[in-house]
């Protein structure tokens, strides 16, 4: 990804969680109380190395979170069949 693509992205972390709520401690919360200009300037101070770390981290906890809803699902085989 490039870096204008990863700001980008970013950007749309740094507005609002993607899911139902933050996480408590979510390193994004602070810079989400900023004005939109003021988050992307914050976004503009990154390193790519930092952009990268906040991606990876954002992406690792989406991927936990939604591995907990999976297992809250009822097994495949106690479904009824839908079609």
């Amino acid at each position: 990804m490039k870096a204008r693509e990863k700001k980008i992205w970013l950007f749309g972390v740094f507005s609002a969680c993607p899911l139902e709520y933050a996480l408590k401690g979510c390193p994004f919360e602070e810079v989400r109380k900023k004005s939109a200009l003021e988050r992307w300037e914050h976004i503009e101070q990154l390193t790519e190395e930092e952009m990268d770390v906040l991606i990876l981290h954002h992406k690792s906890c989406i991927y936990k979170r939604e591995q907990l809803e999976l297992k809250k699902c009822p097994p495949v085989d106690k479904l009824k069949k839908v079609v």
